[in-house]
């Protein structure tokens, strides 16, 4: 049996400045549009997938949505994570809070000063089994970006002829909100770097 697994988020109540993605929040910030909540800095479709479906739920064909809502300190870690809404299987529950804790990290909320504060975000995840899905398409993405000194990055440049629009701007929003560690030369000072990165998928006649 196959496994579809979506993750769909949605921000706790909105505040004055609010933004959906970092880049939209630094921006705010650079404006001086204070204070906004806690920003994902990864997106959060991906911080479940297919593979984390709990071997034991799928087995018996167990399905259900888990809401949930995470505490994030000023640092933009998750200290903590409640179930709101229960799918009905502690096992999918469980998965939920265990999951998204360790993966999950935010650039933290301000205040109107600008200075880091405490926050939620609240979210939900629908975890279904099905049959059968899609086979892979055929398709080739290039990806280019620049890890600045301080880890940030820019210039990120995609090239995916194969790929619909949609799909391309959801890989250059993917790199925009990368997040890394800065590189290091040999005496471990940060430098600048450009990245490339090929992904290939061919569809061809068996033999």
């Amino acid at each position: 049996m196959l496994l579809w697994l979506s993750i769909i988020a949605f921000a706790a109540a909105p505040t004055e400045g609010a933004a959906s993605t970092l880049e939209e929040a630094r921006e705010l910030l650079a404006r001086g549009v204070t204070p906004r909540p806690a920003v994902p800095l990864t997106d959060p479709g991906r911080w479940i997938q297919w593979r984390d479906y709990p071997l034991q739920a799928a087995r018996a064909d167990i399905e259900g949505t888990t809401a949930f809502k995470l505490s994030i300190d000023r640092s933009g870690n998750v200290t903590a994570c409640q179930i709101t809404i229960s799918s009905g299987s502690t096992i999918l529950d469980d998965a939920t809070c265990n999951l998204v804790t360790q993966r999950a990290r935010f650039d933290p909320a301000r205040d109107r000063s600008g200075k880091p504060i405490g926050d939620v975000y609240s979210s939900r995840v629908v975890w279904a089994l099905s049959d059968k899905t899609d086979p892979p398409p055929q398709f080739e993405l290039k990806t280019s970006f620049v890890v600045d000194v301080d880890g940030a990055i820019s210039d990120c440049k995609v090239d995916a002829p194969m790929l619909t629009e949609t799909q391309r701007s959801a890989a250059l929003k993917r790199c925009e909100e990368a997040n890394f560690k800065p590189y290091t030369n040999e005496a471990g000072e940060p430098v600048r770097r450009r990245v490339r990165t090929a992904l290939k998928v061919e569809v061809e006649p068996s033999d």
